[in-house]
């Protein structure tokens, strides 16, 4: 059996791109694409070395995992072992989904298939490859749309202690996992809270409060600034603790619910568990 290696090579790259980009699209992360290509070539060296060496299962297997981790690691920067962690198993989840339906085509298309060191080789088309791709992409985004879909907002909202100069503030929030400001100066990450709630706060204490000015940019990509301030603490109640001082309020003007439900948005990502 004749193997074309630069095939292999361009398959295994497009297909470690593809996993990457539904990975990153159902974690809602941001990476820049010079990232994305490096780990996809890791991917790739490590398809040749499975192909080329005659290595056993167990070292096959450590190998993968390694490998796995360095592309996760490499894709999207991550600076927690628990992000990591969070990101390899969507990594393998969306593999694992891809694996399935591809094989099931291509057995279901020819059984004179043959399975060497891990990888299958046989009489199958691209095509079969495409839609396998294909399925499985609509597969994974419409099983997470249903997933998200039918997550009760309510279930999301909680109560969270915001200190300010010993001055303590009770009021709900959203947790929105997709808030990424930060204040430019520091690089402190940003949760946005309406400043009519702090009001009676920052009257009294306006001499006393640094304020921060962080620009941001709307969805009509319009240019405004919020003002922020630096608590002493904020504590997420129904998060088993979850603490942080380490953040800056956004005091947003207007109002972020409309019937009033919750008052501020905060991302979980920054919290440490008390």
């Amino acid at each position: 059996m004749v193997l074309y290696l630069d095939l292999i090579i361009f398959k295994e790259f497009i297909m470690d791109f593809i996993l990457i980009i539904v990975t990153k699209t159902v974690l809602k992360k941001s990476t820049k694409n010079t990232n994305i290509i490096i780990a996809c070539i890791i991917g790739v060296i490590e398809t040749i070395i499975d192909i080329l060496m005659n290595i056993n299962v167990a070292i096959r297997l450590a190998l993968k995992l390694i490998t796995s981790i360095l592309i996760v690691k490499v894709a999207f920067k991550s600076k927690t072992l628990k992000e990591m962690l969070k990101e390899l198993a969507c990594f393998y989840i969306v593999s694992f989904i891809f694996a399935g339906i591809a094989t099931s085509i291509m057995f279901s298309e020819s059984l004179n298939n043959i399975l060497k060191q891990g990888i299958i080789f046989g009489k199958y088309s691209d095509f079969l490859i495409i839609v396998s791709i294909i399925v499985g992409t609509i597969l994974i985004t419409v099983t997470f749309k249903l997933i998200t879909k039918n997550i009760r907002k309510d279930n999301m909202i909680c109560n969270v202690e915001i200190g300010i100069l010993k001055n303590i503030i009770k009021l709900k929030v959203l947790l929105d996992t997709g808030n990424l400001l930060k204040e430019p100066i520091t690089g402190k990450p940003v949760v946005i809270i309406e400043k009519r709630k702090l009001n009676h706060i920052l009257e009294n204490l306006k001499d006393s409060i640094k304020i921060y000015v962080i620009p941001y940019k709307t969805l009509g990509n319009e240019e405004k600034v919020l003002f922020g301030i630096k608590p002493e603490f904020i504590r997420l109640e129904e998060k088993n603790n979850y603490y942080s001082d380490d953040v800056i309020i956004g005091l947003y003007d207007g109002k972020i619910s409309q019937n009033d439900s919750y008052f501020g948005l905060i991302g979980i990502d920054l919290f440490e568990k008390e």
